[in-house]
């Protein structure tokens, strides 16, 4: 009786260790109006990211937000292409957080497709929007929709499991 007892303890503490162990294995990625915060920039790669507005399609649109999914999203998502941005970060790896509505040490905004024009700011995310943001964590997109009371929700989607 005693054998089956200590077996259960086991399985319950490689059990415990196992999922404290996957804790680490996404970053925290935390989306404001301000600012993006990576814990995982400076481990694996350095702080970049890529942030656009994104226009959702007619099947979507008028969907309520709760009950929205990561895959339509990225099926039903097309890029507005008058706000597209990318940072460049010169090899800065202790960089955890960019801000979008103010100057970062060390990292400049380019507007996508032009590595000669650059800007300090990109203003912050605007109510009533939907962004996406890219080169936070592998091949994850993270959709974006600030509300109108300027709430911040957020989906992630690996678009490998799609």
């Amino acid at each position: 009786m005693g054998g089956k007892k200590n077996k259960t303890h086991s399985f319950l503490l490689i059990g415990l260790i196992s999922l404290l162990l996957g804790c680490d294995m996404y970053p925290n990625i935390k989306v404001t109006r301000d600012y993006v915060y990576n814990s995982n920039w400076g481990k694996e790669n350095e702080a970049s990211t890529v942030v656009w507005k994104i226009i959702l399609s007619d099947k979507i649109k008028n969907k309520d937000i709760n009950s929205l999914r990561g895959f339509e999203l990225f099926n039903n998502a097309s890029l507005d292409t008058s706000f597209y941005f990318i940072t460049v970060p010169h090899n800065n790896y202790s960089i955890k957080k960019i801000y979008f509505n103010k100057e970062n040490e060390n990292i400049k905004w380019y507007v996508r497709n032009s590595t000669s024009m650059k800007v300090s700011t990109i203003g912050k995310l605007e109510l009533d929007t939907w962004y996406s943001l890219g080169n936070l964590y592998r091949s994850w997109i993270y959709y974006i929709y600030v509300d109108k009371e300027g709430t911040v929700h957020i989906w992630s989607v690996n678009p490998v499991n799609i």
